[in-house]
C-alpha cells in the first residue's frame, strides 16, 4: 500500500476518487462531522482546479485560430451545420419482408440459453412473455 501511496500526487483524479471513497467510508459509518466536511471541501476545491485547467487549455486550444468547427454548447435549433463531409449515406437493402425477428428454431434455442447464461432466471422470464406477446400479435 505504501508503494501505492508513493505515487499518488494531490489534485489528481486518482486522488479524488480516493478521498470521496474515504468520504463514502466515513458516511456509512456515520460519521458525518467536521472532518468528513473538510475532506468534502477538498474534493470539490480539487475538482474546481481541474474543470479550470481543463477549460484553460480548451480556450488556448480554440484561440489557434484554425478552421476546425468547435463548440462548446449544442446547436440552438435543427439546421444544417457547416462541416467538410458530404453528408451522404450509404443505403443499405435490408428486405422487406415481413417476419421481422423470427429465427430458426436451433438459433432462438441458443439466443435462449445465452440469455438464461447472461442474466438473472426473471428476464427469462419476462423476455419470453415478451417473445409469447409478440408471436400472438404476429398471428393476429
Amino acid at each position: 500500500m505504501q508503494d501505492d501511496l508513493k505515487g499518488l500526487q494531490d489534485d489528481t483524479l486518482d486522488h479524488i476518487v480516493r478521498r470521496m471513497e474515504d468520504i463514502r467510508r466515513r458516511l456509512d459509518l456515520g460519521r458525518a462531522g467536521p472532518k468528513v466536511r473538510t475532506v468534502e471541501d477538498g474534493v470539490i476545491e480539487s475538482l474546481d482546479k481541474m474543470i479550470k485547467k481543463m477549460e484553460d487549455q480548451q480556450s488556448e486550444c480554440s484561440g489557434g485560430g484554425g478552421s476546425a468547427i468547435r463548440s462548446s454548447s449544442p446547436a440552438p435549433d435543427s439546421r444544417i451545420l457547416g462541416g467538410k463531409g458530404p453528408g451522404e449515406v450509404t443505403k443499405k437493402n435490408i428486405g422487406s419482408e415481413s417476419g421481422w425477428g423470427d429465427l430458426p428454431p436451433k438459433e432462438r434455442e441458443e439466443a435462449m440459453q445465452q440469455i438464461g447464461r447472461d442474466f438473472p432466471s426473471h428476464y427469462r422470464d419476462v423476455i419470453e412473455q415478451y417473445f409469447r406477446r409478440m408471436a400472438a400479435e404476429g398471428s393476429e
